[in-house]
């Protein structure tokens, strides 16, 4: 294990460390449970080392994850779809929010049966009371970030009305595995 393994070894939950460690052998990632800052290292490190292995042909993402933070699964997604390696995404239960965000990354995008995709617009819990000068940052910090989705979702499937797919992520946008596919979301059976 090299230095910088081992420290982040340390750094993990033992179930994610054993999910990291089962990825770089085999070339599969597992995204579930939240999208937050240990994806880094659940996903976007193995991703890293797994694009520098020669001996990984190709890597695969099985997606079963109700998503978490926008703009890290944005971040993710960029990456996956920039690879020279080929990266497939597979949802494999639901992909909803970031992980939909996410899946969209994948050079072959593929919806199992009886699974399903959610994407809605950004939003944030805070019950703190805020200025109105804050409340006008967040909103368009907020407007930012959804922008960017609604481009992504565009440009990966090929989707061409803007106003469309705005409207979708406004009112949570379910599809299942044929709408994914029919959509251009998924690209692949």
């Amino acid at each position: 294990m090299s230095d910088d393994n081992a420290k982040l070894a340390d750094c993990l939950s033992e179930p994610a460390r054993q999910a990291h460690d089962r990825a770089l052998k085999s070339g599969i990632l597992y995204v579930s449970g939240d999208i937050s800052d240990e994806s880094i290292y659940t996903i976007y490190h193995p991703l890293l080392e797994l694009r520098n292995n020669s001996r990984i042909k190709q890597v695969e993402i099985l997606i079963n994850s109700a998503g978490g933070d926008a703009r890290l699964g944005l971040t993710i997604a960029k990456f996956i779809a920039n690879s020279k390696k080929k990266i497939i995404t597979r949802v494999v239960g639901v992909a909803q929010s970031a992980a939909a965000i996410i899946f969209l990354g994948g050079h072959t995008r593929i919806v199992s049966p009886g699974s399903e995709l959610m994407f809605h617009n950004s939003w944030i819990a805070d019950f703190k009371s805020s200025s109105a000068q804050h409340s006008q940052s967040l909103y368009r910090m907020h407007k930012a970030i959804d922008d960017e989705m609604v481009d992504w979702i565009m440009t990966r499937s090929g989707i061409p009305d803007r106003k469309y797919v705005a409207n979708q992520i406004n009112q949570e946008w379910y599809m299942t595995a044929a709408e994914a596919l029919e959509l251009g979301v998924a690209n692949s059976e």
